[in-house]
């Protein structure tokens, strides 16, 4: 779902490939900007802004499947990836995943390392770190493999969920449903973000 403001069409100018990857329909009367895509182009180049596009437009399908914000609109997983980077830990390395950050975990083999040197397999989708609502998860990752995580800063994330209902919302609800017992707003007061 696309509303006011939004662009359609732009990874094909920039990725020169030229190849449609989306079609759309409109459900109310819209009123539409085309640009040539020359003109185009040449904006987005000279206003530096290729690099930023670029990189959410890699970020948006990684995102957009991550269980946690699959049934988002499109509008919302594009606010996620313009704060979101893609971490790298490189397989035989370890990384602290602290509480100033939201990391999600996303391919690869990797491990949460325990004071008692015991090992818990990270599974794909697993929230580190700081998390909305809930107990951060700072732990210890070891690498077995090349490993991908999608890290988004906490401060950033809890103003995203403050002026984006529906990630509020939707992160409530799921939370509520996985049952976990350490949310916030079921025991008690809880922070308005």
């Amino acid at each position: 779902m696309l509303q006011a403001g939004d662009v359609i069409g732009e990874m094909a100018i920039l990725t020169g490939s030229g190849i449609r990857n989306a079609s759309v329909v409109a459900k109310t009367p819209v009123t539409v900007c085309v640009f040539a895509e020359e003109t185009f182009r040449n904006f987005i180049r000279y206003s530096g802004l290729q690099d930023m596009l670029e990189k959410r437009w890699l970020l948006r399908p990684v995102i957009k499947l991550l269980p946690q914000f699959a049934e988002l609109s499109s509008t919302v997983t594009d606010k996620i990836s313009r704060i979101a980077e893609w971490k790298v830990v490189e397989g035989g390395k370890t990384m602290w995943l602290d509480d100033t950050h939201l990391y999600i975990f996303v391919e690869g083999f990797g491990s949460i390392v325990h004071a008692d040197g015991t090992e818990e397999k990270i599974v794909n989708g697993e929230e580190l770190g700081w998390r909305a609502y809930t107990e951060a998860r700072t732990v210890e990752m070891s690498a077995a493999s090349d490993c991908g995580l999608i890290s988004i800063d906490a401060s950033a994330y809890r103003e995203l969920l403050k002026s984006t209902p529906q990630l509020n919302y939707h992160t409530r609800k799921r939370l509520t449903i996985e049952g976990d017992e350490r949310v916030d707003w079921l025991l008690g007061e809880v922070p308005i973000y």
